[in-house]
């Protein structure tokens, strides 16, 4: 099943589901060495997300909040608006999926490639 996702102002087609690899980036692909930092958890994260939505029958804008059963109070919580007509389930894991990502991702990698690392099976 697909969906539409606007983030940073673009907007594609996303998919639910196992995707397939379209291709690697191996070291030889990249211009410089591999980049890894880690966020130490703060006061300052998210701990709960409030989704708003419009729901497809009412044209309404609706709100689902995103919790932890080991949190149902969170300190800090963030206001996710999505502007796309959809119902309250998909609402709700597409702002557990933001939730898990501020709870549990704490490393990040980055590497600069040249152009040729994204021309995956040209080779």
């Amino acid at each position: 099943m697909g969906y539409f996702l606007l983030s940073d102002g673009l907007l594609s087609v996303g998919r639910e589901g196992v995707k397939s690899w379209t291709g690697i980036i191996t070291p030889q692909d990249t211009v410089e060495e591999m980049q890894t930092s880690f966020r130490v958890p703060s006061e300052d994260d998210f701990d709960g997300v409030d989704v708003k939505y419009i729901n497809p029958v009412t044209w309404a804008e609706e709100t689902v909040q995103c919790r932890t059963p080991e949190n149902p109070f969170p300190r800090k919580t963030e206001a996710y608006s999505i502007d796309v007509a959809m119902t309250a389930d998909r609402a709700w894991r597409i702002g557990m999926r933001r939730l898990m990502k501020y709870l549990h991702q704490r490393r990040t990698y980055t590497a600069t490639t040249s152009m040729l690392g994204w021309c995956h099976g040209l080779r």
